[in-house]
């Protein structure tokens, strides 16, 4: 038996987050970016494995003395069932590898703390049982469909703020997760 020792730097740990929900996505959604290499862990996170100018620090476990320079770098998450709209961010990578004060929670741009995406139901998306659903239709001033519009729900009693994108011909889906459900028996409901 042969062994090896093979060490590695992760850059960074990307989360993909239902926008109805808030919670992690399970479904397994495809995250690209040019020159980017993209593992999925056992927790179900993206984990960014090797990106161009990166070879010398991720090829070694040991920090070394001078890292790269803070590189911005453009992903897409793409999803084959067409339940979430596609969706480009940005990651500044290498992220910090400092680990915070004893007691003091990770900064926000910590290798340790994943990137928290957001993914936007497309208008195809079945909304969960107890949602309460906005369809809406974005249009300019000439009744042109608006695509990539960022729409945005907001409601203060109950205090909710929800967002949504529309699609390429200006469709939006809110979905709004956990809405009581109404006894219409009861004339204050």
């Amino acid at each position: 038996m042969r062994m090896e020792r093979i060490e590695s730097r992760a850059l960074a740990a990307i989360r993909l987050l239902d926008a109805e929900t808030l919670r992690p996505v399970a479904e397994p959604v495809t995250l690209s970016g040019e020159g980017i290499r993209i593992l999925r862990n056992t927790s179900g996170l993206l984990v960014v494995a090797a990106a161009p100018g990166f070879a010398d620090y991720t090829d070694h476990f040991e920090a070394p003395e001078i890292p790269p320079p803070p590189t911005p770098f453009t992903l897409v998450a793409s999803d084959a069932s067409r339940r979430y709209l596609d969706r480009s961010f940005t990651v500044v990578l290498p992220r910090s590898t400092t680990p915070p004060p004893p007691g003091q929670p990770l900064p926000a741009d910590s290798v340790f703390r994943p990137v928290d995406v957001t993914l936007y139901p497309s208008p195809l998306m079945r909304p969960s049982v107890r949602s309460a659903v906005v369809r809406l239709r974005v249009e300019d001033a000439h009744g042109k469909p608006l695509s990539d519009a960022l729409v945005s729900l907001t409601l203060a009693a109950p205090s909710i703020e929800r967002w949504g994108l529309s699609n390429h011909n200006g469709d939006a889906l809110i979905p709004i997760a956990g809405i009581p459900v109404a006894n219409w028996s009861n004339p204050e409901a």
